[in-house]
């Protein structure tokens, strides 16, 4: 089990679902903020490392005049990740995700409860934030359950509008400035540090978590069969004296 993982677990215990604070009072705002540096502490020193894939621009949230309130939206998306990342199963990652969405959308229409949705409270007014970018993000967590090969490029690429590219946007309405033209450049800059995350980690996503984020066309015209492959790494890493 991942470091991370017993954080969370913790977490879940007070403010999960079945928590002890599940139906209770609201987080004070002074414990959501301690909520939210506590995750900040915790997992900023990790950017790249099992979480999510678009360190530079997540790690930007942490930087500059949205720092404070960057924070907020960093512990929202990493949350999110972990979520799904120290699940047993697909089908409790589904639910965890259920459950964060259902609190993200009482944290927009002013109920929220959850220490996170309690700080993002006054950055989602103050900074004009959008329910849908952290929907989106969501969005892409829960396909990761369910989907593990893409059969072409367009399909990876609509993965990654959900998955990197909302993130960008958030980081750009924190610090003012979601024009038309940084919305596209900032879309374009996230989707290839998700496809260069993706195909740094081929291997460690075919093996650890059932996945493949290679297009099976693109791969099938240069004659690589994703299947073998993927069999090949399974053999390589099941094999005598391999120390991964």
């Amino acid at each position: 089990m991942s470091p991370a993982a017993d954080p969370l677990q913790a977490d879940l215990a007070v403010w999960g679902p079945q928590g002890q604070q599940a139906g209770g009072p609201r987080a004070t705002e002074a414990g959501a903020r301690a909520w939210v540096n506590a995750l900040v502490q915790e997992r900023s020193g990790s950017r790249g490392v099992g979480g999510l894939d678009h360190a530079p621009v997540l790690g930007g949230l942490l930087d500059g005049p949205a720092d404070d309130a960057g924070a907020a939206v960093f512990a929202f998306c990493r949350r999110a990740e972990d979520l799904a990342l120290y699940a047993r199963s697909p089908e409790q990652a589904l639910e965890r995700l259920a459950w964060w969405r259902g609190a993200l959308h009482r944290g927009f229409a002013g109920d929220a409860h959850h220490p996170l949705f309690v700080a993002l409270a006054p950055v989602i007014e103050a900074r004009a934030l959008e329910q849908a970018d952290f929907d989106d993000l969501i969005d892409a967590l829960e396909q990761d359950q369910r989907v593990s090969r893409y059969a072409d490029l367009a399909q990876l690429l609509d993965h990654c509008a959900h998955r990197a590219r909302p993130v960008g946007r958030m980081a750009l309405r924190l610090h003012g400035a979601c024009d038309a033209q940084r919305v596209a450049e900032m879309d374009a800059t996230c989707t290839g540090l998700q496809l260069t995350s993706f195909w740094q980690h081929v291997r460690r996503d075919a093996l650890d978590r059932g996945r493949v984020y290679l297009p099976a066309d693109v791969a099938a015209r240069h004659g690589l069969d994703l299947e073998v492959m993927v069999g090949q790494m399974k053999l390589e890493a099941a094999a005598p004296g391999n120390i991964e």
